[in-house]
């Protein structure tokens, strides 16, 4: 192997570390991904197909069509391999959406028994479809790449994260502060039933995916616009997978601010939020946990935690408008994220223009 071709593989390593896997030239669900997943999805078609039989059909019959079926299975991999001028029982170079669709299929139609109708054969389907599903958007979108890659990148920049955080949301932390010591916002989550405070968490955490959801496309057209020539443009398969990428990211990053702010003020709210000062405000909320130290007793209770969550998640959605509603909020949270994008995007460039040199040496790639 050349050394342009090397280059071209450590290229192609880049793209699916970073969960990029369509960034690679040429790629294909049913080449790159089906296939390298053919032996596990073959052990598990074995398996239903077994327990279908065993289970479904009487032990004659059941027999008869598990010899058939393995006889079969053999003739057409055998013959696809001749055909091909490979050895007999090599592996198969390329598993199609044909192959798929028997995948999801035939252990189903083998559950279909008179006694209990199609309802077992139903669910076969939907499982075997939720197991492409799982395939595909694991190893040929990278999923796992990019959750861990992210994970990674958040965790290696958790200080300059979190400065770059709270410097920037200080406003809303301190309307935060404000609202967290007065009395009729105690009392509001205090006398509220759980499912009512319950519903208004979900609602904002709702709002915070979506924000992320909606602008994420946004961001990465506008990047794409920025950073590539026309010819250079990604495909809109290409612009997904780098879509998710980031979504993934910025979720993450939610999740950080989320669980830090929550942190800080149920810890506030266990130093100063008294038990006198329930009694003053006539408040009975339940004890969670309590512990004495120096004298004092202090008290983490139900509502100190339903207000640390609730004013972590208004500080959780402050974040994902400012970073995805306005060019400003990008340019102050997002700036790393433009970099990290461009140098992809750089990386790209060279590595289409390898494969034109090969290609215009001879050199298949």
């Amino acid at each position: 192997m050349g050394q342009a071709e090397a280059s071209l593989l450590a290229d192609e390593r880049y793209f699916r570390r970073r969960g990029l896997p369509t960034l690679i030239e040429d790629y294909s669900a049913t080449e790159d991904v089906l296939t390298r997943a053919w032996p596990w999805l073959g052990i598990l078609f074995a398996i239903q197909v077994t327990r279908s039989l065993a289970t479904s059909w009487k032990p004659g019959l059941a027999a008869i069509v598990l010899v058939a079926s393995v006889a079969a299975v053999l003739a057409v991999w055998i013959g696809g391999n001749r055909r091909g001028g490979r050895s007999l029982f090599s592996a198969p170079a390329r598993v199609g959406w044909w192959s798929a669709a028997v995948f999801v299929v035939v252990p189903s139609l083998m559950r279909i028994n008179s006694a209990v109708g199609v309802y077992p054969a139903l669910r076969h389907v939907a499982f075997n479809v939720c197991v492409c599903a799982f395939v595909v958007g694991v190893i040929g979108w990278g999923l796992a790449q990019t959750l861990a890659w992210a994970l990674l990148k958040i965790l290696s920049d958790l200080w300059d994260q979190l400065v770059i955080v709270f410097r920037q949301t200080a406003a809303i932390f301190l309307f935060c502060f404000l609202i967290f010591f007065t009395q009729e916002f105690w009392q509001f989550v205090t006398f509220s039933s759980y499912r009512r405070i319950e519903l208004l968490l979900q609602l904002l955490g709702a709002i915070a995916i979506l924000t992320v959801l909606v602008g994420a496309p946004r961001f990465i057209a506008s990047l794409q616009k920025a950073l590539l020539e026309e010819d250079e443009r990604l495909t809109r398969l290409q612009r997904s997978n780098l879509t998710i990428l980031f979504i993934v990211r910025q979720l993450l990053q939610l999740a950080l601010i989320f669980v830090v702010s929550a942190a800080l003020f149920a810890t506030v709210s266990v130093l100063t939020i008294s038990s006198e000062m329930y009694k003053t405000w006539d408040l009975r909320p339940e004890t969670i946990d309590a512990f004495v130290y120096d004298g004092e007793t202090y008290l983490l209770t139900d509502s100190g935690l339903y207000i640390a969550l609730l004013l972590a998640l208004v500080a959780t959605v402050n974040f994902a408008v400012a970073t995805m509603s306005s060019s400003e909020g990008r340019e102050i949270f997002l700036e790393g994220v433009e970099d990290e994008v461009g140098e992809v995007f750089r990386r790209r460039r060279r590595y289409l223009a390898k494969r034109k040199e090969l290609a215009s040496r001879g050199v298949s790639v």
